[in-house]
């Protein structure tokens, strides 16, 4: 896996502004901290199918992981490559 690539491809997609919000939002959970595709897009303001779609992309590149468990769904954290992807792109 070429993380340098993954990033990249991401960053041009970064266009994209509610992929960015999604990036935002995971960014300032506590280090390995979860949220719901529900609550991403409550707090944003967006449809949650717009969240799934962003958050596969995000999934796809590296940048977030998701993990799913039967009696509470799925939930989503930042890896730690994305973490330190958004902290040089936000901070």
């Amino acid at each position: 896996r070429n993380t340098d690539t993954n990033l990249d491809e991401t960053a041009k997609s970064d266009t994209d502004s509610d992929q960015r919000r999604i990036l935002e939002r995971l960014v300032l959970l506590p280090e390995g901290g979860q949220i719901s595709a529900e609550n991403v897009a409550e707090h944003l303001g967006i449809s949650v199918r717009v969240v799934d779609h962003h958050l596969e992309r995000l999934i796809k590149s590296g940048l977030v992981r998701q993990q799913v468990s039967e009696a509470d769904g799925a939930y989503y954290t930042l890896s730690p490559d994305g973490r330190a992807y958004c902290i040089k792109i936000f901070f």
